[in-house]
């Protein structure tokens, strides 16, 4: 029950077809990580509203087996907080207790007045398998990929929203200027700008550098979107990532995710490559270090989501 005060509680909200691609971003954000069930535990400091599936950033206060024994440690902790909130919530758990009863309990044991409508203080309590968790919320996150993804001017190809921020913030994770080389209608690239990154988009079809850009407009976001093949784009980017063209109606050029992979190799320090097939032998080749593969499936449509790394950007490069 002691509180692990060094080191920060993030706790993941995912489906369980998005389990795989939670935990992958994750493991791409943050450092000494441990996972203990849904809570994603490390000393790094990141902000969820940058993130999919990071609902907020928990300082650590408690943890016990069970509500009752959360209560008594909170009651030890002598907590005091003016204009303060307790949320109850059940992570990928049946529910063992009432919300109310267990929120007064705990609100009752802080000193100080409850505010349910505009707190200045926020408190979460946390049922998982592994038991119950306090913390008070440093700061929380609403489906931020809800508001910069396109609806009137998109594809069915397209990824989703929540996924589509996941790879962006793969991709680029502490900031800096992102690329993808394949934009198509700009649901990489709206993310991207949404989350404050400086965002470029390329494509070779012009129609689909003008639905960005149509996009990027409605949406009141700024991006460079310009018509450009993904075998020959060059500059200097922190990430990338990319939907690649694919599907059974696409006539793909032979060599053409080879082409594209050996060229972006030396552009950037990150990449994620998001394509219908298990692609890690051919990224390598090209020059990549495949870190993470995540399988994500939705519907009838199944996509392997490749977070790779330039040699300039390993671990262990000179």
């Amino acid at each position: 029950m002691t509180p692990e005060n060094a080191r920060y509680w993030y706790p993941l909200s995912y489906t369980d077809a998005e389990a795989e691609i939670a935990r992958c971003e994750a493991e791409a954000l943050l450092s000494d990580l441990q996972f203990v069930g849904p809570i994603a535990v490390s000393s790094v400091l990141r902000e969820p509203s940058r993130t999919a599936h990071f609902s907020a950033r928990l300082l650590p206060l408690a943890r016990a087996p069970n509500c009752t024994d959360l209560l008594e440690a909170v009651r030890v902790l002598g907590l005091s907080a003016e204009r303060f909130k307790i949320e109850i919530r059940h992570l990928h758990c049946p529910k063992s207790t009432a919300y109310h009863p267990l929120a007064s309990a705990l609100g009752a044991a802080i000193k100080g007045q409850a505010d349910l409508t505009t707190p200045a203080t926020r408190f979460w309590a946390l049922e998982t398998e592994d038991g119950w968790w306090f913390g008070q919320v440093q700061a929380a996150a609403s489906k931020p990929w809800q508001r910069f993804a396109p609806h009137r001017h998109t594809f069915s190809s397209a990824l989703p929203p929540r996924l589509a921020l996941a790879c962006v913030a793969m991709a680029c994770p502490e900031g800096g200027t992102f690329l993808d080389p394949c934009c198509g209608c700009g649901t990489l690239v709206s993310q991207a700008a949404g989350a404050g990154l400086t965002a470029v988009g390329a494509d070779i079809n012009p129609r689909m550098v003008w639905l960005t850009r149509k996009n990027l407009v409605e949406m009141n976001l700024r991006a460079l979107v310009c018509r450009a093949d993904a075998r020959n784009v060059s500059g200097c980017f922190s990430g990338m990532a990319t939907n690649l063209p694919y599907g059974k109606y696409l006539s793909r050029p032979p060599g053409l995710y080879q082409a594209i992979a050996a060229n972006l190799v030396r552009q950037t320090k990150r990449a994620v490559f998001v394509s219908a097939e298990e692609c890690t032998t051919l990224w390598e080749e090209a020059g990549f270090k495949v870190a993470r593969v995540a399988r994500v499936t939705a519907g009838a449509v199944t996509r392997y989501v490749h977070v790779c790394l330039s040699e300039a950007n390993r671990p262990n490069a000179k």
